[in-house]
C-alpha cells in the first residue's frame, strides 16, 4: 500500500462510513424499526455497524488507491 492511502486513510474513512451507515439506515436493513430492547435487535444493529465499517474500509482503500493511480497517469503520460 502506498504512503498516500496509509497518510489519508484516516481522514477519509469517517466520511465514507457515515455516507454508507446513512444509505443503510435508510434504504437497506430498515433499522429505524428496531429498538434496544431486544437483544436481537442490537445484534441486527451491531452487525450491521461491523459489516459497513469493513465494506467503508475497503472502498476507502480503493479509492485512495484509484486516486493515486489517476494522479500518476496524468502526472507521466
Amino acid at each position: 500500500m502506498s504512503k498516500y492511502v496509509k497518510g489519508n486513510f484516516g481522514r477519509f474513512f469517517p466520511i465514507v462510513m457515515i455516507l454508507m451507515i446513512l444509505n443503510e439506515v435508510i434504504f437497506g436493513f430498515e433499522l429505524q424499526y428496531f429498538g434496544f430492547d431486544e437483544l436481537e435487535d442490537l445484534g441486527r444493529i451491531i452487525f450491521v455497524l461491523i459489516v459497513k465499517a469493513c465494506e467503508s474500509a475497503l472502498i476507502t482503500v480503493l479509492l485512495l488507491w484509484l486516486y493515486t493511480r489517476i494522479k500518476s497517469v496524468y502526472k507521466n503520460p
